[in-house]
């Protein structure tokens, strides 16, 4: 919530006396979470962090996001309700303050996801938050591919995420009254000599009366 007040605040230009406090509520907050994190990173972080002993993980996320979202659809899209998505956020949010062995954990995680063609969310739509160190870790083990990237852009609810997943065989959720909110990308691997992968980012719909 303060990362997005201090980014709208920043972006119209309010007084230094505002941007000042909205940054001292936002490194209060990140302190407050930086010591409740190295004391007990909490239930749901170690139990999504347990995922990853298994050899099948990736199998296992799928059946996971596929439970997770039939809930929310059960639950008619409450915003208190879990998602992979949400989930991922949490671990790469205590990933920073862990320690090496269980950073290797999610990062070598996160990878195998991105590299398996799964979608991953490049900027958190809810929270209008770019995890861009995190991601820049991830994604720099692709340095050395080629790599082409198509991105998608057009009204709400136009189909964007449809066509993607039509024509590339990408995974973007899509279903009835269901809007992407925020930026993914799905990475492809190219049936070409050109390149390596392709990079499928779909993004938030235009013209919504949000």
């Amino acid at each position: 919530k303060y990362r997005q007040e201090l980014t709208k605040t920043d972006f119209y230009g309010s007084s230094s006396k505002e941007l000042f406090s909205l940054r001292g509520k936002l490194y209060q907050l990140e302190s407050e979470m930086k010591l409740s994190t190295e004391a007990e990173s909490g239930q749901v972080f170690e139990r999504f962090l347990n995922l990853f002993k298994s050899d099948d993980y990736l199998l296992t996320l799928d059946i996971l996001a596929t439970e997770l979202k039939n809930e929310r659809i059960h639950q008619n899209e409450k915003e208190n309700t879990q998602s992979l998505e949400v989930l991922w956020r949490n671990a790469i949010v205590c990933h920073e303050y862990q320690t090496d062995d269980i950073k290797s954990i999610i990062s070598d995680g996160y990878f195998n996801y991105v590299n398996a063609g799964f979608p991953f969310e490049i900027i958190d739509g809810d929270n209008f938050h770019f995890h861009h160190l995190f991601l820049e870790g991830v994604l720099t083990r692709f340095k050395n591919n080629k790599i082409l990237v198509i991105s998608i852009i057009g009204p709400q609810s136009s189909g964007k995420s449809t066509l993607l997943n039509y024509m590339f065989g990408t995974l973007f959720d899509v279903r009835e009254g269901r809007c992407s909110r925020g930026i993914y990308g799905s990475l492809v691997k190219a049936n070409s000599p050109d390149f390596d992968y392709i990079l499928l980012i779909d993004s938030e719909g235009l013209l919504s009366i949000e």
